[in-house]
């Protein structure tokens, strides 16, 4: 896979972007909400410190193109919302999973259905939905 570093995705909304170091705060506070890791396969964050792990690994997999993980920003304050990944990434089936996780206050806003109107023109993408949480999108 090739390298996503600087890729920038705009839709009428959100940027996606690479998480940044400055970034730590906003995604810790998000993982930290007991409300939006209800539903994760692990426990809300506890420690700033995960969130800066979490952003070092990021910046390391998209320099090397092993995934894809964009930051969602709201492009009318720069506020971060929450993270988008691709991955299970096949290149000759032109397919990728993607998952994102976003704030709480951020949710039943169309973000999430925002954020992936990117993908025109990228692989097939598909999509993992938690049936509890469906509530929330509509």
């Amino acid at each position: 896979m090739p390298s996503f570093a600087q890729t920038l995705l705009h839709t009428e909304r959100l940027l996606l972007r690479p998480l940044r170091e400055d970034d730590a705060g906003a995604l810790f506070a998000t993982f930290a909400d007991p409300r939006v890791t209800r539903y994760l396969s692990r426990p809300a964050w506890a420690s700033i410190t995960v969130a800066h792990e979490r952003i070092a690994r990021d910046i390391a997999a998209m320099s090397a193109g092993d995934y894809v993980c964009f930051g969602m920003e709201r492009r009318s304050d720069g506020q971060l919302l929450g993270e988008c990944t691709l991955f299970n990434w096949n290149q000759q089936c032109r397919r990728a999973e993607v998952g994102y996780t976003m704030a709480f206050e951020a949710w039943s806003q169309g973000y999430g259905s925002n954020g992936l109107a990117t993908s025109d023109g990228w692989p097939r993408i598909q999509t993992l939905s938690c049936i509890p949480n469906c509530e929330r999108w509509f």
